[in-house]
């Protein structure tokens, strides 16, 4: 049986991709990885944080410790009542991450990041933390009527838009690199898909990008504070600039 095609030219020029920044920050992740809290307690933990985070308005959930369970799995989940900020920590790992909860507010990534990594110091202090491996991440959307075809045809050559890629319903590419980030090997790790989100209780296509920066994982070398902050410093701007390689606008 032959397969469908798509003849009409037309298809392919509607299906225009979004540039950079026609997206809107959907998620922002900072990432805090450490030797083993030593003697590690959910409750004792929560005792010397106290009243640390102003953002966190919610009393913190404790979910046990359970032995033999990995040790960057979380236990202590802390958000706030409005959604947007949210700690979670484990015995060899702490996440703040921030969810857009506004549709009608601009954010910016580096306001975020800057109050992420404000908050990981915080508990790296408190806790006497030793910082092995960080990462900054961030999800990002852009509204589309049709981001499979949108995708395939943004990022595949015209050979293939006849077969196998006339009519993708849906579409990822994923991409990874190594290299020195201001003075730090990293891994940055970027995906675009299509996907679907509800917006005013309705499901609306969209194209997801979500990009992670880490560095590279060496149980045996500690990074200063120095080092963690200049990391969370760079990683807006590496972020942005990586963005707009992959989706430049018209050029």
């Amino acid at each position: 049986m032959a397969l469908p095609t798509n003849p009409n030219p037309a298809e392919a020029a509607t299906a225009s991709a979004p540039s950079a920044s026609e997206f809107q920050l959907a998620v922002v992740r900072a990432v805090l990885f450490t030797h083993p809290i030593p003697k590690y307690s959910s409750a004792r933990i929560i005792r010397k944080l106290g009243d640390a985070f102003p953002q966190l308005d919610q009393d913190p959930e404790l979910h046990g410790d359970v032995q033999g369970l990995p040790e960057e799995l979380p236990n202590i989940i802390w958000g706030s009542s409005s959604g947007q900020w949210r700690l979670q920590i484990g015995p060899a790992r702490a996440e703040v991450s921030w969810s857009r909860v506004d549709d009608n507010k601009t954010f910016s990534a580096s306001d975020l990041f800057e109050e992420s990594a404000k908050m990981l110091a915080t508990y790296r202090d408190r806790i006497e933390a030793q910082p092995t491996r960080v990462a900054g991440l961030t999800t990002r959307v852009s509204p589309n009527d049709s981001p499979g075809l949108t995708l395939s045809r943004h990022f595949c050559q015209e050979r293939w838009f006849r077969e196998p890629l006339n009519r993708p319903e849906s579409f990822e590419l994923h991409a990874h690199k190594a290299y020195d980030l201001s003075g730090l090997p990293v891994n940055s790790w970027f995906r675009a898909k299509s996907g679907m989100m509800i917006a005013t209780n309705k499901k609306v296509p969209i194209i997801l990008a979500e990009q992670d920066l880490n560095t590279l994982a060496d149980a045996t070398k500690l990074l200063d504070a120095q080092t963690v902050d200049t990391f969370f410093r760079s990683v807006p701007e590496e972020l942005e600039r990586i963005m707009t390689l992959y989706f430049p606008g018209s050029q």
